[in-house]
C-alpha cells in the first residue's frame, strides 16, 4: 500500500547493512494525559515533541480528539498540532479519535473555530488512531456502547479518512486478556477485531496488553494462538508493564516471530524498580505504564547481545537498532519528568 511506504522505513525490517529496524510509535501525548488525569503545559509538551523528533522518533500520538469536558487534559491537541505545523516536522503526528462522528479532525476543527476555543486551522494531522477493544466489558466502560457500535464509527471515520488523504493506525485493546485481573477477552475477537481494521485500510495495528496483567505464560499462549492469523509486518505492540514486570519479555518473544514496532511513552521513567521510592510520584504505582521510551531503546540495543549472532542472522539481521539517539531520549525525558515534578496533581 503506498500509505505504509510514506512512513521513513517503515517495512523495516531489513537494510543493506543487515539491519532490522525497531520502531517506536510515541503514545504518551495521548496515553499517558488520558490514564492519569492530568497535563503539563502545552508548551512543555510542545518543547518535549520537538526534542523527540530531533532525537529520531519517527511517529508521534500528540493527543486525542474526545470530548473535552470529559477529557479536558486533552484539551489542548489542536493548539499542540497547530504550533508543530508552524514549525519544520520532522514526525507524522497522529490524534486518536473517540467514536463519536463529532469527534473526526474536520469535524471537531470547525467547531472549536466556531467556539473560539482555536484561533486559526492547525491543519490536519498525518494520520487519526481508533480504537476498539478485545474485551465487550471495556468497550461498554469506555465507549459505553458494544464492539459493534464502536466499529460502525470507526468504519465511519476511516471513510472519511481516506477522502481526506489521511493514513489511520488501529487499536485492539485488551488483546491478551487480563482486563480487571482476569482473562475474559476472546482470542478470537481479538484476531476478528484486528483482521476487520486490516480489512477498513488501517495501515498497521497495535495489540494492546491494556493492564500489563499478561504474565510471560499467559501471553506466550496467546501469542502463539494468534500470529498465524495476522500480518506481522503490520502489527504493533502497546504494552502496558504492571510493575514493570513484563513488557521485555513480551518483545522478546514478539521480536523473534517478526514484529518490530512497538509503543512506548516518554513521560514513564524507564527502570522505576532500582530507583529510590521517594522519587517516584502518585501517579507511577498507581496505574500500569506504557512501555518507556528510554528504557525500549536502551534495551533494543541489548538485543545485539542477548540473541545469539546465529539466531539474529536467522530473523534477517546481523543487528537491531531503533534509529533513535538514546542521550536525546534522555534529556527530553529529564526535561518533561521535571516538569511533572513541579506540578500540583489533580484533586
Amino acid at each position: 500500500m503506498k500509505v505504509l511506504e510514506e512512513i521513513p522505513n517503515f517495512r523495516a525490517g531489513r537494510n543493506p547493512d543487515s539491519e532490522t529496524r525497531i520502531h517506536l510509535y510515541e503514545v504518551g501525548f495521548r496515553d499517558w494525559r488520558f490514564s492519569h488525569k492530568m497535563s503539563p503545559d502545552t508548551d512543555s509538551l510542545v518543547t518535549t515533541i520537538r526534542m523527540l523528533e530531533e532525537a529520531g522518533i519517527e511517529r508521534i500520538e500528540i493527543g486525542a480528539s474526545v470530548n473535552y469536558k470529559k477529557y479536558p487534559e486533552l484539551r489542548d491537541t489542536y493548539e499542540i498540532l497547530g504550533r508543530l505545523r508552524a514549525g519544520t516536522p520532522k514526525a507524522k503526528y497522529g490524534i486518536y479519535i473517540g467514536p463519536t462522528e463529532k469527534n473526526y479532525p474536520a469535524v471537531k476543527i470547525d467547531r472549536l473555530l466556531e467556539k473560539g476555543i482555536l484561533s486559526e486551522h492547525p491543519g490536519l494531522p498525518d494520520e487519526i488512531c481508533v480504537s476498539i477493544s478485545a474485551s465487550e466489558e471495556r468497550n461498554f466502560e469506555i465507549y459505553e456502547r458494544s464492539g459493534n457500535s464502536v466499529f460502525d464509527c470507526i468504519q465511519r471515520h476511516v471513510e472519511k479518512a481516506h477522502r481526506d488523504g489521511i493514513r489511520v493506525r488501529g487499536y485492539v485493546s485488551a488483546a491478551f486478556g487480563g482486563y480487571k485481573d482476569k482473562l475474559d477477552a476472546p482470542i478470537s475477537s481479538a484476531i476478528g477485531w484486528c483482521q476487520l481494521l486490516f480489512g477498513l485500510g488501517c495501515y498497521e495495528v497495535a495489540l494492546g496488553d491494556t493492564r500489563g496483567k499478561a504474565d510471560p505464560e499467559d501471553f506466550n499462549k496467546t501469542w502463539d494462538r494468534m500470529k498465524s492469523f495476522l500480518p506481522l509486518e503490520r502489527i504493533a505492540l502497546h504494552i502496558h508493564a504492571h510493575w514493570y514486570l513484563n513488557w521485555e519479555s513480551h518483545l522478546m518473544r514478539v521480536v523473534r516471530d517478526g514484529v518490530h514496532t512497538f509503543d512506548t511513552s516518554v513521560f514513564d521513567i524507564p527502570e522505576p524498580t532500582r530507583q529510590n521510592r521517594d522519587d517516584l510520584l502518585p501517579f507511577d504505582l498507581r496505574i500500569p505504564p506504557n512501555a518507556s521510551t528510554q528504557k525500549m531503546v536502551s534495551f533494543v540495543n541489548q538485543l545485539n547481545t542477548d540473541i545469539p549472532l546465529s539466531e539474529r542472522t536467522k530473523m534477517g539481521a546481523e543487528r537491531f537498532s531503533t534509529g533513535v539517539d538514546f542521550e536525546k531520549v534522555r534529556v527530553a525525558v529529564s526535561f518533561i519528568r521535571g516538569v511533572i515534578h513541579r506540578q500540583k496533581p489533580p484533586g
